[in-house]
């Protein structure tokens, strides 16, 4: 062949090539305007890179997102349906975070530990564990605050794994209460560390210290009635504001029943007693009172006339049959009536 000849082959061979990249490049401009996948598209919170094809490529590995089940070492089985003794429940509090984002231990999360931790002996401490991180997780908290969350998570199972393993010993549990409460709060600041101990148990100690010299007083025999009162009165005044409202509260219906028994006994009226009860529970809890002491009266006349008329068979006849008693029970009382009359009666 020829010189000439080379040359045009050659120039043959250009122009066929660039024929076929303006082919491919036209192919390729239909498909971008017919509906292909676009550059990038997310499935599942992970980014994928999409090829010319259509089809996705492994993002970088520096990129994908690390799962929580692998991240914070969670057992397939904190997937599971929640074991018997949480079914149908829901944990109590939630976790808390400051301003920051950052992770606040506090009773709340506590509360949240605890209402998992009820299914131990039901299933492992690592699945207990895997379900408490997967409710932090559902509560959308950040990188920062999951890292001191799991830390302080890992530090609580720390503490109830060494009170559980000393609790049988003598020396852990000795009978001096005081000692036993201070053996108590060293374990938890040896594991949980100052802060969180505090936050976690600071309210449930001071309780347990108060009670525990409520007890003393009571039992100081050298305390006139009047000088013990005044110490349990200063006593109470130690405890959280807090623990005080709620006490306040859970003694109030019986200290005012005392009162309501006193105003009785000094024959007060029953505005009175109304009043009492109206200052301290509200006029309607105090409507619902008065109505169940008339079906209280109510029923104590029905019951004492019911009484003295089998006393007074028993006593002419000696003793009254099961179908007489029966009879004089259906006289006066409803058949919702007759297992209290039972249980009155002892028979």
């Amino acid at each position: 062949m020829t010189l000439n000849e080379n040359r045009l082959v050659g120039k043959c061979s250009i122009v066929i090539a660039v024929a076929a990249i303006a082919a491919a490049l036209a192919i390729d401009g239909r498909r971008a305007t017919s509906g292909a996948k676009p550059a990038q598209e997310k499935r599942a919170g992970v980014l994928f890179t999409v090829s010319n094809t259509g089809g996705p490529e492994s993002p970088p590995a520096a990129s994908m997102p690390q799962s929580p089940l692998a991240l914070y070492s969670i057992p397939q089985g904190s997937l599971l349906p929640s074991p018997r003794s949480l079914a149908g429940s829901s944990a109590d509090g939630e976790f808390t975070v400051d301003e920051t984002g950052r992770f606040v231990p506090d009773k709340s999360a506590l509360l949240v530990f605890r209402y998992f931790f009820t299914a131990s002996g039901e299933e492992p401490v690592d699945v207990i564990r895997g379900r408490i991180i997967l409710q932090a997780v559902s509560q959308g908290l950040n990188a920062d605050a999951m890292a001191d969350f799991v830390a302080t998570l890992d530090r609580y199972i720390a503490y109830r794994t060494a009170a559980k393993r000393l609790a049988g010993s003598n020396a852990w549990m000795p009978a001096d209460l005081r000692l036993r409460l201070e053996k108590l709060r060293q374990l938890r600041v040896d594991t949980l560390g100052r802060n969180v101990a505090d936050a976690f148990f600071a309210e449930e100690e001071a309780v347990a210290r108060a009670e525990i010299n409520r007890r003393a007083i009571l039992k100081n025999e050298f305390l006139v009635e009047s000088e013990k009162h005044r110490r349990l009165a200063e006593l109470e005044e130690t405890l959280p504001a807090e623990i005080r409202n709620a006490r306040h509260a859970a003694s109030m219906p019986a200290a005012i029943r005392s009162k309501v028994s006193e105003r009785r006994a000094s024959d007060g009226t029953e505005k009175e007693i109304f009043d009492l009860r109206a200052e301290a529970f509200g006029a309607d809890a105090a409507k619902r009172l008065a109505d169940l002491d008339r079906r209280n009266a109510a029923w104590r006349e029905k019951y004492g006339q019911y009484a003295a008329e089998r006393r007074a068979i028993v006593t002419e006849a000696g003793a009254i049959s099961d179908a007489d008693l029966a009879t004089l029970r259906s006289l006066y009382f409803t058949a919702d009536e007759l297992l209290r009359v039972s249980a009155l009666d002892g028979f």
